[in-house]
C-alpha cells in the first residue's frame, strides 16, 4: 500500500505474473471513495510479423519487401507449398529476388528471427501467378431486395481468379466513389460498387438496392359510440414506404389475431385492440376502440289474463337493461302491427294479440301472444298432419271454441275406439288413417274429421360394383333402393376419413384403401355401414426433416424417408441451392435462414416432388443499449434497456444495479442519491450471450447549502462587502447569481450604499442537477443626523420635559420629518396642538421625562424617525441625575 497525491505510480523490476492494483481517492471533506481496480499480466513480448507486400513481378522474376521489425536480426523467406512452407533462404534486408519461377500460382511468407524473443509468427501470404491476366474481377454484395427496419450492413465479395483482387470500391448514387468492401446503410439507397485486379483490370460499375423503412404504420378504425346488434370493424392501415404487411385485432384481450375485418358480436361494451406491422417489421403500437354490443332483445309483459271480457283495456309494459326499449307494437287477431302501448279489446271471441318491442340497437323481440277472451262459440279442431313419411309421428290435434272454450278432444288410429285426448303417436308401418272431433262446454260435437300418417321405418339397401382387383384407380358406383319414403341421401368414407355425400367414389391413394357407406332414406331411417376394400399402388417416398423453427448455433439436418410399398432407394438433399448430393444427415453452420431442399426415390423409380425446410443458424449476440445519458438527474429514474439481434431475435436482457446479482428485465429505476454503475447484457433465442456493458446513473435530490450573514442597517454612505457561502456534496454547484436591487455582484464584492431607503439582497446557487436554493434579505440605509443636542445638559429624573435639537446631512431638510415616528429610546416624542408640528419641522422635538427611566452617570439616547420614506437615526450621550424621590 502506498499513497501519493499524484495521478500516476511507476514500478520497476517486476518479474513476470498477474498483478491486480486498486486506487481511491482520499477527499478532506467527503472521506474516501470506492475503489477502481485495473489488472494486467507482465510477460515477454511476442515478436511482431513483418507486413509483406509484393514490391515488383516481372516475368519469371518477383521482388518481395516488408516492413522492417525492430530488434530482427534476420528475415525468413518461405514459399507455402500446400501445407508445407519450403524455406528460400534468409536475409538481413528487408527484400527478396526471387528467380525462375514456374507458371502457376505461388504464395510467399516472411518469419523474423529475434535477437531477444526468438521467432515471429508468419506474416500475410502474398501471392505470384505466371499468366497474363486480361479479366477484371467480379464484386457480388449481399444487398436484397427485401425492405428492412434497421441500418444494413453491406458487404461486397470481390472474386478475381488470375492475378487477385486490388481493391474494391463503392458509393452512393453512382457518385463519390470510396475505396472498401463494407460499409453501413441507414436509409434506402442505391449502391454502386466496382473492383480492380492486380494486374490494373477494372470491372464494370454494378449496382444494388437497399430499402430501409423504421417507421411502422397507421392504423384507423370504422368504430362509433352507438349500440349494434353486431358490428363489423373495419381496420384501415396505411404505410408509406415498405407498405403494409398484416394487421392484428384482438377483442377483449384474447390473443391477437390477424385482419382487417373484426365481427364483433359479444354481447356489452367489448375492447377492440389493434396494430399493424410493415413489410420491413415495424410494429405499430397497439390501439383500442370500444364497440357496444346489445343482441338482447325487450321483454314486454302484458295485463292480459286469460278470463272472459265484456271488453278490456290490454297494456304492454317492455324492459331492456342495454340499448334501451325504443318502441312497442302489437297486432289485434292477425292485422298490421302498430306502434303503442295500450289498447282496448272489443270484439267478440277469442281476440289474439300479439306484440313485441324493440331497442336502441335494433334487436327486435320475438312476437309473443295473449289472448282476450271477449266471446265465440263452437270447437274447431285441426291437426298436424302433413302428407309426409315419417319414421314415427306425433299426431297433435288442437281445437279452438270462439266463446265457451273446448271441453274435450277424441282420435281414433285405423278404426280403434275413440280415446280422448289431442296428442298421441302413430309408429305403424304404412299409410294409418286418424280419425278426430271435439266437443265444447255448451256441448257441441264437431263433425268427425280423418287424416292419413305415413310410417316409414325400414332403411335403404346399398349395393356398390366392388372388385377385388388391383388398380392404378378405380371408381366405386354406389347404387340405393328404398320402397316407401325412398331414398334421401349416400354417404361414403375412405380410409376411415369423415363421410360425405355421394354415391359416385374415385380412388386414386396407394395401398389397400377401405371404402365405407351406407344411405339414409327421406325419413331418417340409416342402414348398417357396409365396407368394402380398394387396391391402389404408385405413389412417391415420403421424406420428412428435423428441421424445427428455432434458431440454432449450428444444426445437424436428419432426412427420414418412407414408402409404403417398394420402399425407399436414395435420399438427396441441397443447402441454399447448392447441387443435390446423397445423404440423410448433414450439419449447418451457415449464419442466417438457410433452405434446404430434399427428395427421395423409391426402388419402383417413384420420385417424389423436392421439398424444403429452413434452418435458422445465429452466431451474433445480441446489441444492448439504455437511455442512461451522462448528466445528474434530480430523482428517480426510469432505465430502459432496448436490446436488438439481427437473426434469432432477443430472448432474454439482464441487468446489475452497483454489483448485485444479475436480474433479467428490461426496466428498472434507480432512485438512490449517488452515483451508481449499471451493468447489462442481453442473450438471443439461439443462446449467444452479449458482453457486459456499463454505464453510470447519477442522482442527486438535495439542493446547494446556501448561508450568508448579513446587517439589518447600515448608515447612508456605508461600503459592505457581500459575501455568502455555497456548498453542494454531490454534483457540484453550477451556477451563481448574486443581485443588489436586481443588479448582480460577484461574491464578496464591496457595495456603497449612496442612497438610503431599502435595499433587497438575494442570492440564487444551482447545482449540476438542477436543484437551485435561495436566500433573500433586506438592509435598510438610514441617514444619519449630523447635529445631535440634548437641552438641559443635564437630566434630572424630576417631571417635566427635555429638548432635542438635531440636523440633517445636506440634501436632507427637517421640515419633512414625520413627528409621530420620532423615539428616544424607544419613546414617541410629545405632539399635539402646541406648535409642535412646527417644532419638528426645524429638528427640534420635546419629550416627557417620567416616560423614561434614569439613573446617576451618563446615559446613551438613540434617536429614530422618518424624514419621507427614509429612516434617520443618530445617538448621543446625555449626563443624567435620577429623581431624589
Amino acid at each position: 500500500m502506498a499513497t501519493t497525491d499524484r495521478t500516476n505510480r511507476i514500478f520497476t523490476n517486476m518479474p513476470e505474473d498477474w498483478y491486480e492494483y486498486e486506487v481511491t481517492a482520499v477527499s478532506d471533506r467527503f472521506g474516501e471513495s470506492a475503489p477502481s481496480k485495473v489488472e494486467y499480466t507482465l510477460g515477454h513480448p511476442t515478436v511482431q510479423s513483418p507486413e509483406l507486400k509484393l514490391l515488383s513481378f516481372d516475368e519469371q522474376t518477383a521482388t518481395l519487401n516488408w516492413t522492417e521489425i525492430t530488434g530482427a536480426s534476420a528475415y525468413n523467406v518461405y514459399e507455402v507449398v500446400g501445407e508445407e512452407y519450403v524455406l528460400l533462404g534468409t536475409t538481413e534486408k528487408r527484400n527478396y529476388i526471387i528467380t525462375d519461377i514456374a507458371d502457376g500460382k505461388h504464395e510467399y511468407v516472411v518469419t523474423v528471427t529475434h535477437s531477444r524473443f526468438g521467432d515471429s509468427g508468419y506474416s500475410n501470404a502474398v501471392a505470384v501467378e505466371m499468366q497474363n491476366d486480361l479479366t477484371p474481377p467480379v464484386t457480388s454484395s449481399n444487398a436484397v431486395t427485401d425492405w428492412i427496419n434497421k441500418d444494413f450492413d453491406v458487404i461486397l465479395t470481390a472474386e478475381d481468379d488470375k492475378s487477385g483482387v486490388d481493391k474494391t470500391f463503392y458509393s452512393f448514387n453512382g457518385v463519390d466513389f470510396l475505396e472498401g468492401a463494407d460499409f453501413t446503410v441507414s436509409g434506402s439507397q442505391k449502391i454502386s460498387f466496382y473492383s480492380t485486379d492486380l494486374a490494373g483490370n477494372v470491372e464494370e460499375v454494378q449496382t444494388a438496392q437497399v430499402n430501409i423503412d423504421k417507421t411502422a404504420p397507421e392504423t384507423s378504425s370504422n368504430a362509433n359510440s352507438n349500440w349494434h346488434q353486431e358490428f363489423t370493424v373495419q381496420l384501415k392501415a396505411e404505410d408509406e414506404q415498405s407498405g403494409v404487411n398484416q394487421t392484428f385485432y384482438s377483442v377483449n384481450g384474447s390473443e391477437f389475431t390477424e385482419g382487417d375485418i373484426v365481427l364483433v358480436n359479444e354481447e356489452g361494451i367489448n375492447t377492440v385492440s389493434f396494430y399493424s406491422t410493415d413489410v420491413a417489421g415495424n410494429i405499430e403500437e397497439a390501439k383500442t376502440v370500444e364497440v357496444k354490443i346489445d343482441r338482447t332483445a325487450p321483454e314486454t309483459v302484458s295485463n292480459a289474463d286469460g278470463e272472459w271480457h265484456t271488453e278490456f283495456a290490454l297494456e304492454f309494459t317492455a324492459t331492456d337493461d342495454k340499448a334501451g326499449v325504443e318502441t312497442t307494437y302489437y297486432s289485434v287477431n292477425g292485422a298490421p302491427f302498430k306502434e303503442g302501448a295500450a289498447i282496448a279489446i272489443t270484439e267478440d271471441g277469442v281476440n289474439t294479440i300479439e306484440f313485441y318491442s324493440v331497442d336502441g340497437a335494433g334487436n327486435t323481440e320475438a312476437v309473443k301472444t295473449a289472448e282476450v277472451n271477449i266471446d265465440r262459440s263452437a270447437p274447431e279442431t285441426v291437426s298436424n298432419v302433413d302428407g309426409e313419411w315419417h319414421q314415427e309421428f306425433t299426431v297433435e290435434l288442437t281445437a279452438t271454441d270462439d266463446k265457451s272454450a273446448v271441453a274435450k278432444t277424441f282420435y281414433s288410429a285405423n278404426g280403434s275406439e275413440f280415446a280422448e285426448g289431442s296428442s298421441f303417436t302413430v309408429d305403424q308401418d304404412g299409410i294409418n288413417e286418424i280419425s278426430f272431433y271435439s266437443v265444447n262446454k255448451a256441448g257441441g260435437t264437431e263433425e268427425v274429421k280423418t287424416a292419413e300418417v305415413k310410417i316409414d321405418r325400414s332403411a335403404p339397401v346399398t349395393e356398390s360394383n366392388e372388385s377385388a382387383d388391383w388398380l392404378k384407380e378405380a371408381v366405386v358406383e354406389l347404387t340405393a333402393t328404398d320402397d316407401k319414403s325412398g331414398v334421401d341421401k349416400t354417404f361414403y368414407s375412405v380410409n376411415g376419413s369423415v363421410f360425405v355425400g355421394g354415391s359416385t367414389v374415385v380412388i386414386t391413394e396407394a395401398g389397400v384403401n377401405e371404402v365405407s357407406y351406407y344411405s339414409i332414406d327421406k325419413v331418417g331411417n340409416k342402414e348398417e355401414v357396409k365396407t368394402i376394400q380398394v387396391n391402389i399402388d404408385g405413389i412417391a417416398p415420403e421424406t420428412v426433416s428435423n428441421a424445427d423453427s428455432e434458431w440454432h448455433k449450428e444444426f445437424m439436418v436428419e432426412l427420414t424417408a418412407t414408402d409404403e410399398h417398394s420402399g425407399v432407394a436414395t435420399t438427396f438433399y441441397s443447402v441454399n441451392g447448392s447441387e443435390f448430393v446423397e445423404g440423410t444427415s448433414f450439419a449447418v453452420t451457415e449464419e442466417g435462414i438457410n433452405t434446404i431442399s430434399f427428395y427421395s426415390v423409391d426402388k419402383a423409380g417413384n420420385i417424389e416432388e423436392a421439398k424444403t425446410a429452413e434452418v435458422k443458424i445465429d452466431r451474433t449476440a445480441p446489441e444492448t443499449l439504455s437511455n442512461i445519458e451522462d448528466k445528474w438527474l434530480q430523482g428517480e429514474f426510469g432505465v430502459e434497456l432496448t436490446a436488438t439481434d439481427e437473426h434469432s431475435g432477443v430472448a432474454k436482457t439482464f441487468y446489475s444495479v452497483d454489483g448485485s446479482e444479475f436480474t433479467e428485465g428490461t426496466s428498472f429505476s434507480v432512485s438512490k442519491e449517488g452515483v451508481h454503475e449499471i451493468a447489462f447484457y442481453s442473450t438471443d433465442a439461439a443462446g449467444n450471450k452479449e458482453e457486459v456493458k456499463t454505464a453510470q446513473v447519477k442522482i442527486d435530490k438535495t439542493a446547494p447549502v446556501l448561508s450568508w450573514n448579513l446587517e439589518d442597517e447600515v448608515a447612508l454612505g456605508s461600503e459592505l462587502a457581500i459575501s455568502y457561502e455555497a456548498s453542494d456534496a454531490l454534483s457540484g454547484i453550477a451556477s451563481e447569481k448574486l443581485t443588489v436591487n436586481g443588479e448582480e455582484v460577484a461574491n464578496g464584492d464591496l457595495v456603497s450604499f449612496d442612497q438610503p431607503g431599502v435595499y433587497k439582497i438575494q442570492v440564487s446557487v444551482t447545482d449540476q442537477a438542477g436543484w437551485t436554493s435561495t436566500l433573500e434579505e433586506t438592509i435598510t440605509v438610514f441617514i444619519p443626523l449630523n447635529d445631535f443636542k440634548v437641552m438641559p445638559g443635564v437630566i434630572k429624573g424630576n417631571s417635566g420635559v427635555f429638548s432635542i435639537q438635531v440636523g440633517l446631512p445636506k440634501g436632507f431638510s427637517t421640515k419633512d420629518f414625520d413627528l409621530e415616528t420620532v423615539t428616544i429610546n424607544g419613546v414617541s416624542a410629545i405632539s399635539g396642538k402646541n406648535g409642535f408640528e412646527q417644532q419638528a419641522k426645524q429638528g427640534h422635538f420635546r419629550f416627557n421625562r417620567e416616560d423614561f427611566k434614569w439613573i446617576d452617570g451618563t446615559q446613551l439616547l438613540e434617536f429614530r424617525g422618518m424624514v419621507g420614506d427614509y429612516l434617520v437615526i443618530g445617538q448621543a450621550t446625555v449626563e443624567t441625575k435620577a429623581s431624589k424621590k
